[in-house]
Formats: C-alpha cells, structure tokens, sequence
C-alpha cells in the first residue's frame, strides 16, 4: 500500500487523508494459518512538520483462525489504532524507533500493515475459553457430543500415591 505525499512536501495542503478498503494480500499469514476473511479498511492522516511527517489512523478488518484445540475455522475482528513516521533517508538516523522511508514523494505502508496485523495474531488461536477441544483417543470434538473414553493419565511413578487419600 503505497500513499502519495506530493503534496503535503509541497505544502499545498496541511494534512492529506487517505481511505482504503480493499483485500489486502494475507500471505504473510499463511505460516500462521491465519487468514483474512474481509476486506481491511484503513483510514489515515498525514501531517508534515518539517522534513518529518506524522501519519495516525485506524485498521479495522476480520482475521479467520483455526482453533487450536477443537480445528473448527472462527473468524474475529481486529481494530487497531496506527501511528507512524515517515521520512527521507538521509534524516532516518535522527529516529531511535523504526520509520518508513519516503522515495519519490511515495511511501510503502505496506511493510507496516503486514507487522501491525501480524503482531496481533496469537500463537495459539482458541475459538472461545470454554473450547474443550478433541478427544486425544477417539478424536471426537468435545464441545460437539462427550465421547466414553477413559483416559488415565497418571504418571507410573506417581501410581502408588493414589492410596493415600
């Protein structure tokens, strides 16, 4: 997602708004078995100050999981708020913190998105704190119907302690 500053640089305007909504590409989420199952909508704001330029905005979009325990597909909506820097090359070691670099009047969000999103996604996706999961003997969803499996999983070494009650 590249945005156009042109004429904030040129001081035609104080601020430039943008909006979109569009299917952004979710590979990046692949490896995550994530993916994003509606069309993200960003807005944002650029401001300049100088030879630096300040954008803020919102990321509203629907990520589709898969449960960790139970493997049924879920989706659920992430809306975060965005704030960033953007600046010529030369002025990028001012910054402690990461910025975007501007290259013929055009910066590439698209780096940034990816991250933003991406921070938000949990190593383990759970479809909702009760999920009981599958049955590791028979493989039945639990949250579907019980299933009649024993399962004893009491460490032998541990085995005489049951007397003890």
């Amino acid at each position: 997602m590249k945005i156009n500053l042109r004429k904030l640089k040129l001081r035609q305007e104080e601020a430039v708004n943008f909006l979109f909504t569009d299917k952004l590409n979710d590979q990046f989420l692949t490896d995550s078995d994530a993916a994003l199952s509606e069309p993200t909508e960003i807005k944002l704001e650029v401001k300049r100050q100088n030879a630096v330029y300040y954008g803020q905005g919102t990321l509203k979009t629907t990520i589709e999981y898969t449960c960790s325990r139970c493997l049924k597909k879920f989706t659920q909506p992430l809306a975060l708020d965005l704030s960033f820097i953007i600046t010529e090359a030369e002025n990028q070691t001012e910054f402690d913190e990461e910025v975007i670099l501007l290259s013929n009047d055009e910066a590439d969000l698209t780096f940034y998105i990816e991250g933003v999103i991406f921070a938000q996604v949990p190593l383990n996706p759970i479809c909702s704190t009760d999920c009981r999961g599958l049955c590791p003997l028979c493989g039945k969803d639990k949250n579907a119907n019980n299933c009649n499996c024993h399962i004893d999983d009491i460490d032998p070494r541990w085995e005489k302690l049951k007397k003890y009650k």
